[in-house]
């Protein structure tokens, strides 16, 4: 009986410690596949495929700023300042400018820091939830969803940062997985801990500047070029 109080009471201490989670922090991301049928656990996920899953990644959120790290090996991860090195698809934003500063090197045609001013997006919140980590979190569908595939997102309350993976969402609480369903293949990314942060996080200053518009007219014109090439 004493066994099972203690157990209990450590239960409760790790739960009650999740909710009471302050920045800075860190949630460690990890990715891969999961049958129609299997639950959210990590322990299921399905390695190989013919599809490459999403890449494993790191949200680190502070009072002022989040950044999306998206690393490719353990050792990256060591980098400090974080935001010190230049790395495609990493993103910072910043709450008190409204704004997303993410690098991207497209064909490898230079690198660049896209600069835009964020916007909350449109979700349908159900009452559909799940635990995570300890934290209660409620599914959003988003409202322009397509004919292609779906993707659902789980996000915590107790955690009030509206970002995911993809930038700023507007959502009640921060993302803490994923589930997307594209040609029968459902694809999950899921949060796999969450602790304190103590490397320094900056601002990206690598890559050049460009506004997201420009950005666009960029991206049109490289598929321009490729198509043309590929009629030679």
């Amino acid at each position: 009986m004493r066994c099972l109080f203690i157990i209990i009471f450590i239960v409760g201490c790790a739960r009650l410690q999740a909710q009471n989670q302050q920045p800075p922090f860190a949630v460690r991301y990890i990715s891969g596949y999961l049958t129609d049928n299997d639950s959210f656990q990590i322990s299921s996920f399905i390695k190989k495929h013919r599809f490459h899953p999403a890449p494993n990644y790191e949200l680190v959120v502070t009072d002022t700023a989040a950044y999306i790290h998206a690393y490719q090996k353990e050792r990256e991860r060591n980098e400090n300042p974080l935001g010190s090195v230049f790395r495609s698809h990493n993103l910072y934003i910043d709450f008190r400018l409204k704004k997303e500063f993410r690098q991207s090197q497209p064909w490898n045609a230079g690198r660049y820091q896209v600069e835009a001013t964020y916007r909350a997006q449109q979700f349908d919140l159900l009452k559909d939830s799940m635990v995570i980590l300890g934290y209660t979190c409620y599914k959003a569908v988003p409202v322009n969803k397509t004919q292609a595939g779906q993707t659902h997102f789980w996000y915590a309350p107790a955690l009030p940062y509206a970002v995911s993976m993809y930038g700023f969402t507007g959502l009640p609480g921060l993302v803490l997985a994923q589930e997307t369903w594209s040609h029968h293949i459902r694809s999950v990314i899921i949060a796999e801990r969450i602790e304190p942060e103590t490397r320094k996080l900056i601002k990206p200053k690598k890559g050049t500047p460009i506004g997201a518009l420009e950005f666009e007219r960029l991206l049109s014109d490289l598929r321009t070029n490729f198509y043309l090439r590929s009629l030679y």
